[in-house]
């Protein structure tokens, strides 16, 4: 019995060993390998077009992305395609139950209605059904009310009471208006007073020198991350016209300028007898994962980060 149990622990030890051995294979591959691109595209006085290749694990996975022509985006795995936006989408078949159920709420008579049957000549009676509403009993009209003629009799003195009462509410609603529109100043005010203060202290927290040294860390680990990025190889061929020799020559002359830092992977070729601008580039690179992953947990285990995030919710140190 006991030998059994060994030998059914071994079996399980083995199969968790295995697949603790495909997971960290897996995070391997997808760490360590990685992932090629490449760009390609044209550019014509009306019409433009783009080419992006990716793909990983020695081409078993491929995305593909092409614009104009014929402008869809595919994705395949071990030659199985995964997505094809240019695929015809097939619209779902309506069933027939609700075709059914829609028709006979359609045919069905309202609920406020009532079904007249009409004789007709003879003895012989057809039912036929005629619909009409039956209107909600209504209120019974207002019946006119005698004018009841005001009593002239006055009491002495009520016009200059009644005269004294409106002023009253006049100044009363006056004054009221008033100490919305000071209380509303006084909330601008300290608002105002607020966001001065913020910006102080904020503007103060920027120039420490701990911020200034978690911004040149930043800046370093995105340069790295942009410098796995980008592309090895890269040439582009460009031919362009102004219509008018003058500004082309212009134009060429900035060119001029930058051409030592684009080196011989920029061919430029003027055209100095018509408006024009053709152009063609490609360009090929990868990217790693683990490149990516490192500078991020560099960046994010900081400690000048974090004090400067608590800093910012204004927390204790």
């Amino acid at each position: 019995m006991i030998t059994i149990l060994f030998v059914i622990l071994r079996i399980i030890g083995a199969i968790l060993l295995c697949l603790l051995g495909l997971i960290i294979l897996a995070i391997l591959l997808i760490l360590l390998l990685p992932v090629t691109y490449r760009v390609s595209g044209y550019l014509d006085s009306h019409e433009m077009g783009l080419l992006i290749k990716i793909r990983w694990l020695f081409g078993l996975l491929r995305i593909d992305y092409a614009y104009p022509k014929p402008g869809k985006v595919t994705a395949q795995l071990l030659g199985f395609t995964l997505f094809d936006s240019g695929r015809p989408k097939k619209e779902k078949p309506v069933r027939e139950k609700k075709l059914q159920k829609s028709k006979q709420k359609m045919e069905k008579a309202p609920p406020d209605s009532v079904t007249l049957v009409k004789p007709e000549s003879g003895n012989a009676l057809k039912s036929e059904q005629v619909i009409v509403p039956v209107e909600s009993p209504s209120e019974p009209a207002n019946e006119a009310k005698e004018d009841i003629p005001e009593s002239s009799d006055k009491e002495p003195g009520s016009s200059d009471s009644n005269d004294i009462g409106w002023w009253k509410r006049f100044l009363e609603r006056i004054l009221a208006k008033i100490a919305k529109i000071r209380y509303t100043f006084r909330k601008f005010c300290d608002r105002i007073k607020d966001i001065l203060d913020n910006y102080q202290y904020y503007r103060d927290l920027l120039k420490e020198d701990d911020s200034k040294a978690l911004f040149g860390h930043a800046r370093k680990r995105i340069r790295n991350v942009l410098k796995n990025m980008r592309p090895r190889k890269w040439k582009a061929e460009i031919e362009f016209g102004t219509g008018s020799p003058d500004t082309t020559g212009y134009a060429l002359g900035i060119y001029g300028m930058f051409s030592p830092v684009l080196g011989k992977n920029v061919r430029v070729r003027p055209n100095f007898n018509e408006a024009v601008i053709l152009g063609k580039f490609n360009m090929a690179g990868y990217v790693v994962g683990c490149v990516i992953i490192f500078n991020i947990l560099i960046l994010v285990t900081d400690r000048k980060l974090r004090n400067f995030i608590k800093k910012l919710k204004r927390e204790e140190i």
